[in-house]
């Protein structure tokens, strides 16, 4: 089994257990972290089994999970984050996920993520594209901002990012707003969104995310021209989209930082 098979059947795995808590027994353990978010029995117990299978078939390949952090080789390592909306999870909202990146020397180079409530599995690997099940994703191909319809995600109460979400929203078909932002990204390399807004997050929020996008044809850049995402680093805030409007929400983005 290729590392990109792998990864898209560690997604499914750990999502069917996610989904069977999700729709299932609903007696969760929840408790916060040092940083005010949540966490939840389901979050240790779906990224337990991750790595448990990881290190089954990669003994040699380090792990960084949300949860249990960074430990083995970093070269060759996993990204794990075993419930992304874990608020959404809690309160059984429809948006939640698993994310998984295989990262060489810190870059991305397969990712996975299963959507939880609608038990969809989208994968890619580098250079070989972004798929849903067995079809090829692409980004839109919209080119108008006013025809756009973006996404916003991330923590979005920071420096100027309400005033930019209200401008886009002017601007555009209009916002929505998940809760997951490593979903986010599925949907932006799905075609299901032209662009997303992110605040800052989490190196696990995105990196899987991160290339499902560029295989599907899209682009990514923070508000210091960054394209990619530092390993094990939290992100400045960035913009994520279809070429035909990528230029524009980035330059607005950059006007309200």
């Amino acid at each position: 089994m290729t590392t990109q098979h792998f990864a898209a059947e560690l997604a499914r795995e750990a999502g069917a257990l996610a989904r069977r808590r999700f729709y299932g027994n609903r007696t969760i353990a929840v408790n916060h972290k040092l940083n005010g978010e949540l966490v939840t029995d389901v979050d240790r117990e779906v990224e337990n089994l991750i790595i448990s299978l990881v290190r089954e078939k990669f003994p040699k390949h380090g792990i960084l999970g949300e949860e249990s952090g960074l430990s083995g080789n970093q070269n060759e390592c996993w990204v794990i984050d075993p419930i992304d909306g874990t608020t959404n999870f809690v309160c059984r909202y429809l948006s939640c996920s698993v994310s998984v990146a295989f990262c060489r020397k810190g870059r991305p180079v397969v990712a996975a993520i299963h959507d939880i409530a609608a038990n969809e599995t989208f994968f890619a690997a580098s250079g070989e594209g972004a798929y849903l099940n067995n079809q090829r994703l692409r980004v839109t191909t919209t080119t108008t901002v006013g025809k756009s319809l973006f996404l916003a995600s991330g923590v979005i109460n920071g420096k100027g990012m309400w005033p930019l979400i209200e401008s886009m929203a002017r601007r555009s078909m209009g916002m929505r707003r998940t809760g997951s932002t490593a979903l986010d990204m599925a949907t932006v390399a799905a075609g299901r969104a032209d662009a997303m807004l992110c605040g800052p997050v989490k190196f696990w929020d995105v990196a899987a995310g991160a290339l499902l996008i560029r295989e599907a044809g899209g682009l990514i850049s923070d508000t210091e021209d960054h394209t990619s995402f530092a390993f094990g680093e939290p992100t400045l805030p960035f913009v994520a989209g279809t070429p035909g409007v990528f230029t524009a929400y980035l330059h607005e983005m950059k006007k309200h930082q």
